[in-house]
């Protein structure tokens, strides 16, 4: 139960008994409700349907385990024998939203938009001359919904259009003469904005180990030189809309908004089958999909994540005596996460590329990504960081047996699991690039090998040249992990006095490594 029901990881990151914050146990009714071996929590129920939430830290019995911290578990309600229910809903929008006082001039209040909503109904399953639920066999339905958007606005870097067709002349105008030195006794002077050509460079004569290059006349590229692969990119850019430095740095505003959707649905249903039998079902399902730094309005820019949390469970209760009761049950939570980006989809063959980037991601096709350093505010990156896709599940059999035998309330049983993680595996210190990427600096369009490149367009240049000083390409398998859980457990209330209980209790686990 959370603010927004999608913040389920900043909000759990909290101690329990000393413990880590990523070593609690989140259940649901019971059973395991945690996103990935990362222990946050996953599904959040809508507030109104949750019966109790219980925290238990150092007085947790024996039963509970797998957690070096506390364990907090939310029950949810269930039918009765009168139908009741909820609806709500909490709307936030700029034009009731108090305007910004701490500056000067900020009277206008951004595009912020929050609507969470959601309702719930419970009550016996009955069709009429079908099923008379009274009694016996009842449900809950809870929905949730959010919708929302939040205010990013960025000023970044674009190429002018002349840039777009090779032409960095105007930067020689801004630029001054320089002098640098090569080597002992020797230097060179040249405009501080001044573009060589990469093609060009030939042994420095008099510095061992360096290479002198030509500068481009007029400091424009021939049109000839231009990559077709540079050319189909640039049509992602838009035209700068501000004025930004001389040298065209920080041309262009965007008033990108952050949009967030999520939803979720769950229903119980509760089966007293007779005095000894009761069962009770379980499932949850929950979307969220924020869309978040489409400065351009199109494929050159912006994420689109997909998270999904989904379980059920069956637990039957049977009761053998008016001393020994049995509680089982079985549950499968699953949580699956897809980092996708605005070009997912497109073929990077389509664009140049050799085709077999079109069908050796892992992650799926999508356009490489192309980034730039400069001295200044850098060009925008092009397509966004590589996408990824993970999924984790948790099956879990779990069965308690309770025998109250005189002044002992006895509870016996295991807790078996098997975790099972899908995902790309990423390698320590690495940057895995399931796309592509290629970097553009100045490296190659500077005088020389020990010279300082130009102050601005250098990597732009590159770029139109095809001239990357770096680039990788990571082709890795989608790989299962399983591990297993197996745990038992005792659990002996021993009631001493009318004011003094003894809660005594061990449990042995034993966790299987990675496989």
């Amino acid at each position: 139960m959370l603010a927004r029901p999608f913040d389920n990881s900043a909000a759990s990151d909290f101690s329990l008994g000393g413990g880590n914050s990523q070593s609690n146990e989140y259940l649901l009714n019971g059973v395991p409700n945690m996103q990935d071996s990362s222990r946050l929590p996953g599904f959040s129920p809508l507030q109104d349907s949750v019966q109790e939430v219980k925290v238990d830290v150092f007085n947790a019995d024996a039963s509970t385990g797998d957690t070096s911290g506390g364990t907090v578990n939310l029950v949810t309600k269930s039918g009765a024998n009168q139908f009741h229910g909820s609806l709500s809903e909490f709307n936030q929008f700029s034009a009731i939203n108090a305007p910004n006082r701490w500056f000067a001039g900020t009277t206008k209040q951004p595009a912020y938009r929050q609507n969470q909503y959601g309702g719930h109904i419970a009550g016996p399953i009955w069709i009429p001359h079908v099923v008379n639920g009274k009694d016996k066999l009842f449900f809950l339905y809870a929905y949730e919904g959010f919708k929302g958007s939040q205010p990013n606005p960025t000023l970044t870097t674009v190429p002018t259009a002349a840039e777009r067709n090779g032409d960095f002349s105007a930067l020689l105008g801004l630029g001054t003469n320089k002098s640098a030195t090569r080597c002992t006794g020797y230097s060179t002077t040249y405009n501080s904005y001044q573009i060589f050509d990469p093609a060009s460079g030939a042994a420095d004569p008099n510095c061992s180990g360096q290479a002198l290059r030509t500068p481009f006349t007029n400091n424009i590229i021939p049109a000839s030189r231009l990559s077709q692969i540079a050319q189909k990119y640039l049509s992602l850019y838009p035209q700068p809309n501000v004025t930004g430095t001389a040298d065209g740095q920080n041309n262009f505003y965007s008033s990108n908004n952050t949009v967030y959707s999520y939803s979720s649905n769950s229903g119980r249903f509760d089966w007293s089958i007779g005095a000894n039998n009761k069962l009770f079902v379980d499932v949850h399902r929950s979307e969220y999909q924020p869309i978040q730094n489409n400065y351009f309005g199109n494929i050159a820019t912006g994420s689109k994540s997909y998270t999904v949390y989904q379980g059920g469970l069956v637990d039957f209760v049977h009761t053998f005596s008016s001393s020994v009761v049995m509680d089982s049950r079985i549950s499968l939570t699953r949580s699956y996460k897809n980092s996708a980006i605005a070009s997912g989809g497109v073929q990077p063959s389509s664009y140049g590329f050799p085709g077999y980037m079109d069908s050796s991601s892992t992650a799926g096709a999508a356009l490489p990504r192309i980034q730039f350093s400069e001295s200044g505010t850098a060009y925008t990156t092009l397509s966004a960081a590589s996408p990824s896709r993970t999924a984790f599940d948790t099956l879990q059999f779990f069965t308690a047996v309770t025998w109250v035998h005189g002044r002992h309330t006895l509870k016996i049983g295991p807790d078996l699991r098997q975790n099972r993680n899908y995902a790309t595996p990423t390698a320590p210190g690495t940057n895995n690039y399931f796309t592509g990427n290629f970097a553009f600096d100045n490296t190659f369009t500077k005088a020389g090998t020990a010279l300082a490149g130009p102050v601005f367009g250098g990597s732009m240049a590159s770029f139109l040249l095809g001239v990357p000083s770096s680039g990788a390409y990571t082709i890795s398998p989608y790989l299962t992990f399983n591990n297993h859980y197996f745990a038992g457990f005792v659990q002996d209330d021993w009631k001493l006095t009318r004011r003094l209980t003894l809660n005594l209790g061990i449990r042995l686990e034993s966790e299987t490594s990675i496989n």
